[in-house]
């Protein structure tokens, strides 16, 4: 089921992020870059530090759902 569309016709912002070694994104060389710590940082410097937004709900899904 589409959840972005659901989400965006009921009004919120949606951003979906290519995440870090995935998709086109640059993938890591460093073994220790491939972390759930990484990663976490990685979206708080893009929504906080890159986009600028102070107030924000992270859902996360698996891309095998």
């Amino acid at each position: 089921m589409p959840r972005i569309p659901i989400l965006a016709d009921a009004g919120l912002r949606v951003i979906t992020p290519d995440q870090i070694g995935f998709g086109r994104s640059d993938k890591p060389a460093d073994v220790s870059d491939h972390s759930y710590a990484r990663l976490v940082e990685w979206v708080r410097s893009f929504a906080f530090d890159a986009l600028d937004l102070r107030a924000v709900t992270v859902v996360g899904t698996t891309g095998a759902a």
